[in-house]
C-alpha cells in the first residue's frame, strides 16, 4: 500500500522535474503563440496586402504546413544528440533561432514585402514544428514514466495559453497602435525566449540528471531510459521503422493528423 501511496502522489515529486516542467510549458506557450498569432491577424494582413479570402487561405496554408516538414528528421536528430540535459541543451539555440526569426518578421522592412514575409513565417514554422516533439521529450524525460501522463497533460495546457495570448496581443496592439503597425505582436516570443533559454541551457546538467534520477528510483518509480537512441546505435533507423509497422501508432498519428488538419483549417477562417 505504501509503494501504491508513493505511486500515486504528486508530493514527494524533485523540483528539478516541476522546474522543467514549468520551463517546457513556457516554451510550448511561445511555440503556439508565434504559430497562431499569424491567424489571429489574418484578416488584417489581407487588407494591408489587398489579399483574397483564397489567396490568404493558400498562404496560411504554406505557413502551416511548414510545421510538418522538420519534425521527424528534426526529432531523430534530437535523439543522436542524447536525452535528458543533452536534450534540453540542444532545445535552446532551436527555440532560440525559430522566435528571433519571428522578430526580425516583425520589422517594416519585412513585414512590407509579402514574399519576405512569407518566408521568415515558414522559417519560424518549420523551427516551431521541429521544436514540439523536441519538447514533449524533454518534458517526458525529468519525470518518473508514472507520472509523464500528469507531466505531459500540464505541458499541453501551454498550447491554449498561448493561443489565447496571440489573440490578446494582437487586439492590444490594434487597438494602441492601429492596424499599420500589426507586426509589433511578432516582438514578443524572442524577448521572453532569450532569457528563459538561457536560464534552461545553465540549469539542464547531467548532476541534476543524476540526482533526479537516483530521486525517483528511491521512491519506488522508474526513471526515463538514458540516452535510449545512443544505446541503439548499431540500427538507428529501425526504432522508426519499427513505429511504422505498428497499427496502432498509425492509426494514432492518422487520427491526430486529422485533428490538427481540422483544427488549422477552422484557425485560418475563425478570425475572419
Amino acid at each position: 500500500m505504501a509503494r501504491t501511496s508513493r505511486r500515486g502522489s504528486l508530493r514527494n515529486t524533485h523540483k528539478y522535474s516541476w522546474i522543467s516542467l514549468a520551463v517546457c510549458w513556457l516554451i510550448w506557450i511561445l511555440n503556439a503563440y508565434d504559430r497562431e498569432i499569424i491567424l489571429r491577424l489574418g484578416p488584417t494582413i489581407s487588407e494591408q496586402f489587398d489579399l483574397s479570402p483564397e489567396a490568404w487561405g493558400a498562404i496560411a496554408s504554406l505557413i502551416m504546413l511548414s510545421l510538418a516538414v522538420l519534425a521527424i528528421p528534426g526529432s531523430t536528430l534530437s535523439d543522436k544528440y542524447g536525452g535528458g540535459w543533452k536534450r534540453a541543451r540542444f532545445q535552446v539555440p532551436l527555440v532560440i533561432g525559430y522566435t528571433a526569426l519571428s522578430f526580425v518578421s516583425g520589422f517594416k522592412a519585412a513585414s512590407s514585402h509579402l514574399i519576405a514575409f512569407i518566408a521568415l513565417r515558414v522559417g519560424v514554422n518549420l523551427g516551431g514544428g521541429w521544436g514540439e516533439p523536441v519538447g514533449i521529450s524533454n518534458t517526458a524525460e525529468w519525470w518518473p514514466k508514472e507520472r509523464r501522463g500528469f507531466a505531459l497533460g500540464v505541458h499541453h495546457t501551454g498550447y491554449p495559453i498561448g493561443s489565447l495570448l496571440s489573440g490578446l496581443s494582437a487586439a492590444a496592439v490594434l487597438a494602441m497602435f492601429g492596424p499599420a503597425n500589426w507586426s509589433y505582436t511578432l516582438f514578443l516570443g524572442l524577448l521572453i525566449a532569450v532569457p528563459l533559454m538561457i536560464f534552461w541551457g545553465r540549469y539542464s546538467t547531467a548532476d541534476k540528471i543524476d540526482t533526479l534520477y537516483e530521486h525517483i528510483s528511491a521512491q519506488g518509480l522508474t526513471p526515463p531510459d538514458r540516452d535510449q537512441v545512443q544505446v541503439r546505435a548499431d540500427g538507428e533507423r529501425g526504432p522508426i521503422a519499427a513505429c511504422f509497422r505498428n497499427r496502432n501508432i498509425n492509426l494514432t498519428a492518422l487520427t491526430t493528423m486529422l485533428t490538427q488538419i481540422v483544427y488549422m483549417g477552422v484557425n485560418v477562417v475563425l478570425p475572419a
